[in-house]
Parts: C-alpha cells; sequence; structure tokens
C-alpha cells in the first residue's frame, strides 16, 4: 500500500506540473499572438499615414523645360503628401510598373 501511495503521489506531482507548463505555455502564445496583431495594425497604420486620398482622377500641372506640362493621373495609390512626381516626356522608352 506503500508503495502505491508514493508512486500515486509522484503521477499527481507530474501531472500538476504538466498542468502549469501547460498554462504558462498557453498564457505566453496568446501573448506572443497579441504581439503579432498589435505588429500588423501598427504597420498597416504607418503604411496609410500621409497617404493622398484624392478624387479618382488628379491633374498635376508643373513647368519644364519645354514650357508647361499637364499630366493625368487616374489613381493615387502610392503616392503621399509631399511627395515629389517625377514625369518623363520621352515616349519612347517603356512605361514602369
Amino acid at each position: 500500500m506503500a508503495i502505491l501511495t508514493v508512486v500515486a503521489s509522484a503521477m499527481l506531482e507530474g501531472v500538476s506540473r504538466f498542468s502549469r507548463l501547460n498554462t504558462a505555455v498557453t498564457n505566453r502564445s496568446e501573448m506572443h499572438a497579441a504581439v503579432r496583431n498589435a505588429t500588423a495594425l501598427l504597420q498597416q497604420e504607418i503604411g496609410q499615414a500621409g497617404r493622398i486620398s484624392t478624387p479618382t482622377s488628379l491633374a498635376l500641372t508643373a513647368a519644364g523645360a519645354a514650357g508647361a506640362v499637364s499630366v493625368n493621373v487616374n489613381s493615387a495609390a502610392g503616392l503621399f503628401d509631399g511627395a515629389k512626381v517625377v514625369v518623363d516626356t520621352d515616349r519612347t522608352k517603356k512605361p514602369c510598373h
């Protein structure tokens, strides 16, 4: 009976340790998931900071070496407030994507 009591108490101690370890791992996993979600949200917010919100088309006019140049822009995707827009008037070049 004494041997059975010692074995049972050792098993209960092992199960108790395993339960505490499982709780700690679960808490740590939830914490890391929360940090990943917060990081993703910050990346999204920083990526959208300063982005220009414009109508569907935008007309840019600037003085160039050959006089005033007007360009129609169909999308403001990737444009930011204060960004410089470079317009190349050489129509023999292939467009960049």
